[in-house]
């Protein structure tokens, strides 16, 4: 799984560079930060780039305590549904991709990939600050243990999210 975890970290950053490198992000219309918490990001820091009523997110995260964890996203997010005021972006939105979480205990080690597939809603508290709210499953695609007595695993897992955005 080591290979596997270090293959997904290339495409998520090879991914990256191919974004920042294409045209389409010179003629953006917002770029997001974001901070927040859910049940497969943990504590996360995330960036999200907005055209027209579509956003591409990714994000890293950890928990602050010892050992605890990390995880990488990257998430395409599309508004379909409602009106802001504050906001030409649509407050409803459809959000799925791909989710890396390891997790190192005393006698063991976990490693997941996801697929997350959720459902949510942006409140915008300003032109600038906003709360978006999400849940949805995310689907196990692969799993990895070190756990000798080989640990358990569910197929699809809960998957909710609170983050605070902020419009640049």
């Amino acid at each position: 799984m080591k290979i596997r975890g270090i293959l997904f970290c290339n495409f998520m950053l090879f991914s990256m560079f191919l974004f920042f490198c294409s045209n389409k992000s010179i003629g953006q219309e917002r770029v997001d930060i974001s901070t927040g918490f859910g049940t497969t990001e943990l504590l996360n820091l995330g960036l999200r780039f907005q055209f027209q009523q579509s956003q591409l997110g990714f994000s890293i995260g950890t928990l602050p305590v010892k050992d605890g964890g990390f995880s990488a996203a990257s998430h395409y997010y599309y508004h379909f549904g409602g009106f802001s005021d504050l906001s030409n972006r649509r407050p409803w939105y459809g959000k799925s991709g791909l989710m890396y979480s390891k997790s190192k205990l005393e006698t063991f080690t976990d490693s997941y990939l996801f697929l997350d597939i959720r459902i949510g809603r942006d409140f915008n508290l300003s032109k600038k600050i906003g709360i978006a709210i999400d849940a949805g499953p995310a689907i196990q695609l692969i799993h990895t243990t070190t756990d000798i007595e080989g640990g358990w695993s569910l197929p699809v897992f809960p998957s909710i999210g609170l983050a605070f955005f902020y419009r640049l």
